[in-house]
């Protein structure tokens, strides 16, 4: 038999109802979330973003909770790693929460750059790009 699964994530709006429900259908020991981690949310941004093809190839440092990411979009994908990109052409700095809602909703950029709740180095477009190709 394989390694036991010590940890995982799962998103949703009602973390309440989501431990009852995997406490009662596995008989798990679930423990109070942890809040949005930065691999959750990049995980997801891979896995939803659609970059348009033909837009040119962007490299983002992308920094969440002070650990560095390199997020690149090329022919309409998108691949994150960890650690900080040889160059980038946009750098993003702020909390996975924050990164997070940006995603959901990326018109609300200008008000949470504003208000201090993300940081936005180089191109400005280019993090447009990326958050609009997330929004659906």
């Amino acid at each position: 038999m394989g390694q036991p699964v010590v940890h995982f994530e799962i998103l949703g709006k009602d973390a309440q109802k989501l431990q009852s429900f995997y406490r009662e259908l596995f008989s798990w020991d679930v423990g109070e979330p942890a809040g949005l981690g930065a691999v959750s949310v990049l995980l997801y941004l891979r896995g939803i973003a659609r970059p348009r093809r033909g837009e040119p190839r962007t490299t983002y440092r992308v920094e969440l909770d002070r650990r560095m990411w390199t997020v690149r979009t090329a022919s309409g994908r998108v691949h994150v790693e960890c650690g900080e990109p040889g160059s980038a052409d946009a750098a993003l700095t702020t909390t996975p929460a924050t990164l997070n809602g940006l995603l959901a909703d990326p018109s609300t950029l200008d008000a949470v750059l504003a208000a201090g709740g993300v940081a936005v180095d180089g191109d400005l477009g280019a993090v447009r790009r990326l958050l609009d190709s997330a929004a659906y």
